[in-house]
């Protein structure tokens, strides 16, 4: 099995990486140019059907992305774009092709259901409330569509909290980074969501076994799954635990912004069914240790 891998230094990206050069995997990095919708359009689908023309079944995993929760829907135009090429390198390939490709697409479990107030499990139904959420809702719509056209196996991998390195480095994006960041270097840190707010967080390498795992068992055309650890931690409780393992208080204040409106109190997913063959996940503590360790990026 050959793989495409698109965006391959992010957080998840790095996940990817690791879990696939663990396989020994034939793994081709695709990095879509982000300059303009029409450069990222033309850079994704010509690599995509190179690659895909080049024979035998084929994997594609989109793990890149520059959107964000608070983003406009112009500032996601050239991701939405990019998916659109992923979609269209499908149709432009031969049948027989498109029909051995399979797509795991990394959408936004956090996003998605923004708005449901209750446990989210597999059979939830997305309820975005920013234009983020509604925009991979749209994402994932494109790529339905092409699995009906094409046959290809199209997962879209619905992933929770992310945490952990970017090429081996610590990244100053994301929560559980920016802890481990500033408390290394002393720098204050501020925080735009209350202290209570709950959340669940997978380390990146876990999150991208898991979802390697879910589409090598998924059924053909088009379907989902939600990638996650099942617990919820406060963000008190993970920056005390940063904190912890760091052997020093993380320097935080919290204020608030726009976009912390934009942010549910709780999300809360249940827990993964119990599967003597699941992917072992990584204690929170041991992946925040790996971080604090880590070279700075």
């Amino acid at each position: 099995m050959r793989f495409a891998l698109l965006g391959g230094r992010g957080i998840l990206g790095s996940g990817f990486r690791a879990q696939l050069e663990h396989r020994g995997a034939d793994v081709t990095l695709v990095r879509p140019r982000w300059h303009s919708i029409d450069d990222v359009s033309q850079s994704v689908c010509s690599e995509l059907v190179r690659l895909l023309q080049g024979g035998g079944p084929a994997t594609i995993i989109w793990a890149a992305g520059i959107g964000h929760v608070g983003a406009s829907k112009k500032q996601l135009a050239a991701e939405t774009a990019g998916v659109a090429a992923m979609a269209k390198a499908l149709r432009e390939v031969s049948a027989p092709v498109a029909a051995s490709t399979t797509v795991l697409f990394a959408s936004s479990a956090g996003a998605l259901f923004a708005g449901t107030g209750s446990i989210v499990d597999e059979d939830t139904l997305p309820s975005p409330i920013a234009t983020y959420g509604w925009e991979k809702l749209r994402q994932e719509d494109m790529l339905r569509r092409a699995a009906e056209d094409t046959d290809a196996r199209v997962v879209a991998c619905r992933m929770s909290n992310l945490y952990g390195l970017a090429e081996g480095r610590l990244s100053a994006r994301g929560l559980v980074s920016t802890a481990v960041r500033c408390t290394r270097l002393r720098q204050p840190m501020t925080v735009f969501v209350s202290p209570d707010t709950r959340r669940d967080y997978v380390l990146n390498s876990d999150a991208a076994a898991l979802a390697l795992r879910a589409t090598e068992t998924a059924p053909p055309g088009f379907s989902t799954a939600l990638i996650r650890e099942g617990r919820t931690r406060t963000v008190g409780e993970v920056l005390g635990l940063v904190g912890a393992v760091a052997r020093r208080r993380v320097p935080a204040v919290y204020a608030e912004r726009p976009e912390s409106r934009l942010q549910p109190r709780a999300l809360r997913f249940a827990p993964p069914a119990r599967d003597r063959n699941a992917v072992p996940l990584t204690p929170m503590e041991a992946g925040i240790a790996r971080m604090v360790m880590a070279p700075l990026a």
